[in-house]
């Protein structure tokens, strides 16, 4: 069954902060991110921080929330238009934990076409919101890159995707050479053409590490919990028996007694946000557990997390409605 769109959801991080960068980000919560709602993630800007500039961070998760376990593949996430204010917005790949302070990596941005290209160009010009964009390089070599027709400027919405080959930097324009053309023509004065960097991913499925037993005389298949798209989360999970069949489920976050069950049936803790944690099928247990013997193992969410990172430079206008738009494209598998 296909991932349907409704199944796309952002998700809140666990922690927001403007002033302590360890206590902004984390792991991924069960609220949503509800889109076209001021302040849905970012403050408003003070009169203040637009006077002397600011930056502010924002962790958001993908979460492919499906209700059939199905695996989405080749996915592909970008910014899909510049902001409307003085200000820009740039995306980084972020971890399934991390908080502000541990972001690395380079970040992912996008442009305007400043001029019209053919069908089998191989070069495009791109202009970007900021001349600090020439030390941030928000496209590189290697990348991949969206061009598109924004629908509401008209020229029917085509898009294609190419690789990034070579990229001259002078100030806020790009000179972007592709590794091939990209097999359609855009023109911005029939409306405005957006260039995006694209942060790329093989696959999206929740997931289970291989469980390690301490036990004398018990034994386990080594099989691989099953993940489950809706409800698994980042959690590092103990099963501690309290009788020969008998055991308890504790999380790292989630604390002691998350559940309980027994090796004679099937073992799908619910989550309380929809969905179960993980499943363990009874078949896997075998030889003489003991109470206070323990399995262990780390369960991972179906969810892509991103960082954004919002800059209003010194001097900014005041705007209403600045927003920002992320685009997912992915197929099923």
């Amino acid at each position: 069954m296909p991932i349907a769109g409704n199944e796309l959801i952002f998700r809140r991080a666990a922690l927001a902060s403007d002033t302590v960068p360890a206590q902004n980000g984390g792991r991924m919560t069960s609220a949503a991110v509800v889109s076209s709602v001021k302040n849905n993630l970012f403050p408003d800007v003070t009169q203040a921080q637009r006077l002397a500039g600011a930056e502010h961070y924002r962790k958001v998760f993908l979460h492919v929330a499906s209700a059939a376990e199905a695996e989405m593949i080749d996915a592909k996430v970008f910014l899909e238009d510049v902001t409307p204010g003085d200000g820009y917005v740039l995306l980084y790949a972020g971890t399934q934990s991390d908080t502000q302070n541990e972001v690395i990596g380079r970040p992912y941005g996008v442009g305007r076409l400043a001029a019209a290209i053919a069908a089998d160009a191989l070069q495009l010009v791109v202009d970007f919101e900021h001349a600090e964009f020439a030390n941030l390089r928000p496209i590189r070599v290697g990348d991949a890159i969206r061009v598109a027709n924004m629908p509401a400027t008209g020229g029917g919405g085509a898009e294609a995707f190419a690789m990034v080959d070579n990229v001259i930097w002078s100030g806020l324009t790009a000179t972007v050479t592709l590794t091939a053309a990209l097999g359609a023509a855009f023109d911005p004065a029939a409306g405005a053409v957006t260039v995006a960097s694209v942060l790329t991913y093989a696959s999206v499925k929740a997931g289970a590490s291989v469980p390690v037993a301490a036990t004398a005389g018990g034994t386990h298949s080594g099989a691989k919990p099953a993940g489950s798209n809706r409800g698994t989360v980042l959690q590092n999970w103990t099963l501690t028996f309290t009788s020969s069949t008998a055991f308890r489920l504790d999380g790292d976050v989630l604390g002691v007694g998350v559940a309980s069950g027994t090796t004679a049936a099937a073992f799908a803790p619910a989550n309380p946000a929809g969905g179960v944690y993980f499943s363990i099928p009874s078949d896997v247990w075998g030889g003489s557990w003991v109470a206070g013997d323990t399995l262990t193992f780390s369960t991972e969410p179906a969810a892509i997390p991103l960082w954004l990172q919002r800059v209003t430079p010194a001097g900014a206008a005041s705007v209403s409605g600045d927003n920002v738009a992320i685009g997912i494209q992915g197929e099923s598998a």
